[in-house]
């Protein structure tokens, strides 16, 4: 009776133990280790692609609120060094700042601006109700000068191979990279056929919707790739006559971005516009090759 009863006492004990005692604190050995070497990717090596990933790979070992607070933080300042959307990073450190709360002396190595943007962050001056996970609106107007090599053979012997035009185009960035974007541009041309000496002249249009998908090669270097319709309308008129119509065709166009700041860009840009319409068995072929040079702004 008595081991017995001493058996139980040592059961009850055991039990009583593991419930009262405090739980071990978390183990984030794993994802202090990832950033680490997220760190010394972005600052030694200057991979900030790999420093990204690393992070995304800490965030998701991390068990304590302050190891995962110090992950949002040293990925919003990664994509801040890499002047990405102002929108995303300050969503980052609005998550950061639930978790951790704003700046401590432990990161006074970060940058005064950066930090500015993390107390703003905390107090509560960012907006996201509006937008979900992933789901950012950044806007992109951009204004360019472009030269058109006509694909109308009939056309470039009238009127020259090459026009200049100007474009304006506006690019919603909406998930992960990919944006809608609309543009517009138009030249006006004129010409005189020799012996006859007729004058022509006359304007083509485009009106571009379509989508396009960006994604970043460095710190301030990124390639847009897009495509969608394009709405042409056009006329030429000589002496008494005149041609007017309107047709749709496709365009796709690659960019490549220098970012100068956080909201201003330069780009250049190559693309194709292919349209055709049969008007009085005439065969006419508005657009083709685009080379152009520009800026951009990001809002």
């Amino acid at each position: 009776m008595t081991a017995r009863r001493g058996v139980c006492l040592l059961s009850l004990w055991l039990l009583s133990g593991a419930l009262l005692c405090p739980a071990p604190p978390p183990d984030d050995a794993e994802a202090l280790e990832l950033v680490r070497r997220a760190g010394a990717a972005f600052s030694i090596e200057e991979n900030y692609q790999k420093a990204l990933d690393l992070l995304r790979q800490a965030g998701e070992t991390a068990q304590s609120n302050a190891v995962k607070g110090r992950v949002l933080v040293e990925t919003a300042h990664v994509r801040w060094m890499r002047l990405e959307s102002p929108t995303v990073i300050r969503e980052l450190l609005r998550q950061a700042s639930m978790l951790i709360g704003p700046p401590g002396e432990e990161y006074k190595h970060l940058p005064e601006h950066f930090r500015k943007l993390w107390r703003q962050a905390f107090q509560g001056k960012v907006r996201t109700e509006a937008y979900k996970k992933r789901f950012f609106m950044d806007f992109h107007f951009e204004v360019l000068a472009t030269g058109l090599a006509s694909a109308d053979a009939n056309f470039a012997d009238a009127y020259g191979r090459f026009n200049f035009m100007p474009e304006a185009r506006l690019a919603i960035a909406f998930y992960k990279g990919w944006q809608l974007w609309a543009g517009y541009s138009s030249f006006s041309f004129q010409s005189v056929l020799p012996v006859i000496d007729v004058e022509l002249e006359g304007f083509q249009r485009f009106i571009t919707l379509g989508l396009a998908w960006e994604h970043d090669i460095g710190k301030r270097m990124a390639f847009n790739l897009g495509g969608g319709l394009e709405w042409v309308s056009f006329e030429e008129r000589a002496s008494m006559e005149r041609v007017q119509d309107k047709c749709v065709g496709l365009r796709v166009r690659a960019d490549l971005k220098w970012r100068v700041s956080s909201g201003f860009y330069l780009l250049a840009s190559l693309g194709y516009g292919m349209a055709r319409k049969e008007i009085e068995g005439r065969t006419f072929r508005p657009g083709g090759l685009r080379l152009g040079t520009g800026l951009g702004l990001r809002f």
